[in-house]
C-alpha cells in the first residue's frame, strides 16, 4: 500500500502550484478574479506566470506518472518494487515546481528529466 501515496501527492501537486499562482495574482494584481481567472492569469509576470506554468506542467506530469504506475501494477509488478522510483519521482516533481517558480531553468530541466527517468524505470519493470 505504501507506494500509492505517490499517486496522492501527484494529484495534489497541481493544486499546490495553483495556490502559489493565486498568491502572486493577489500580490501582483491586487485581487483574485474568480469570474475570469484565466484572463487574469494572462496578466501575471515573473514568478506568478511561472507558478501557473508549473501548475499546467504538474497536470501533464500527473497523467504520465499515473499511467506508468497503474500500467506497471496492472501488469503484475509488485507495488513494493515501485517505492523508490515513485519517491524519487515525487522529489523530482517538487523540485521541478520550486525551480520553475524561482526561474532556475537548468535545475528545472534536470528535475523534469529526473521525473521522466523515474517513469521509464517504472515502465521498464513491466518487461
Amino acid at each position: 500500500m505504501y507506494p500509492y501515496w505517490t499517486i496522492l501527492v501527484a494529484v495534489f501537486l497541481p493544486y499546490l502550484w495553483a495556490t502559489v499562482a493565486m498568491y502572486y495574482k493577489k500580490k501582483q494584481l491586487g485581487s483574485i478574479d474568480v469570474k475570469l481567472p484565466r484572463k487574469q492569469t494572462d496578466l501575471l509576470k515573473g514568478e506568478g506566470y511561472r507558478a501557473n506554468a508549473a501548475q499546467s506542467n504538474a497536470w501533464e506530469a500527473l497523467a504520465v506518472y499515473t499511467a506508468c504506475f497503474l500500467t506497471a501494477v496492472s501488469a503484475g509488478v509488485e507495488p513494493d518494487k515501485l517505492v523508490y522510483p515513485g519517491a524519487f519521482w515525487v522529489a523530482f516533481r517538487v523540485m521541478h515546481g520550486i525551480t520553475y517558480v524561482a526561474g532556475i531553468a537548468s535545475l528545472r530541466m534536470a528535475s523534469f528529466a529526473g521525473g521522466m527517468a523515474c517513469n521509464v524505470i517504472i515502465i521498464a519493470k513491466v518487461f
